[in-house]
């Protein structure tokens, strides 16, 4: 498995990934159509980890404009690889963790 941050290229296999998981990914794959998969401060944006494994996106962690982390990973072993991804490479405050549990 290997996660990174997402770029420009990934944004249709994040949203493949994601229409897979509708109902609890709407805010995500919103958020995502809106600003796109790069973090640049304004409303909507995120900053967007995937974890991949053969080329194919498996789960992602998202950190928003406004603190707040959401998170699509139906394996709790890419949640956690996420998770400690995003740890290690935080830039700004976490204000709230939001999705299911």
């Amino acid at each position: 498995m290997q996660i990174r941050t997402l770029i420009n290229a990934d944004q249709k296999a994040a949203e493949l990934f994601l229409s897979g998981h509708a109902e609890s990914s709407m805010f995500m794959r919103s958020n995502m159509a809106r600003a796109g998969p790069i973090y640049n401060g304004q409303p909507f944006s995120g900053e967007y980890w995937g974890a991949f494994a053969q080329n194919e996106i498996i789960g992602i962690l998202a950190h928003y404009w406004n603190g707040n982390v959401m998170m699509q990973a139906p394996d709790s072993d890419v949640l956690d690889a996420l998770i400690d991804a995003f740890q290690k490479n935080m830039k700004r405050p976490l204000k709230g963790v939001l999705g299911p549990d």
